[in-house]
């Protein structure tokens, strides 16, 4: 039951642009991503408010798969996300030291 991806999504008469959810977002497609987070190991509440928290976590993960670290989950984080949900990462058990400089031990 996938949809194929090919299909390029376009802002709705209601104004709700489908590509790319941000701080101040709210709703169903809010609560998803969350969900996502959550199972990837990043601590929030799924409310399916995009604040700080949810803002917070998509920025951790941008910085860490090295990309656009600007709390904006659009396209490119989206499928980064459905990546590492299906891979099965965590954040919990992330080498997060690889994103700061390399400490000698």
């Amino acid at each position: 039951g996938e949809i194929v991806s090919s299909v390029r999504t376009r802002t709705t008469k209601r104004g709700i642009d489908m590509a790319s959810l941000k701080n101040g977002a709210s709703g169903n497609d809010v609560k998803a991503l969350q969900e996502k987070l959550v199972s990837l190991g990043f601590k929030l509440v799924v409310d399916g408010s995009y604040g700080k928290a949810t803002e917070g976590a998509v920025i951790q993960l941008q910085k860490l798969f090295g990309a656009t670290a600007d709390g904006i989950a659009g396209d490119q984080t989206k499928a980064l996300i459905e990546k590492q949900v299906a891979a099965g990462w965590n954040f919990q058990d992330a080498d997060t030291s690889a994103t700061a400089p390399a400490k000698s031990k």
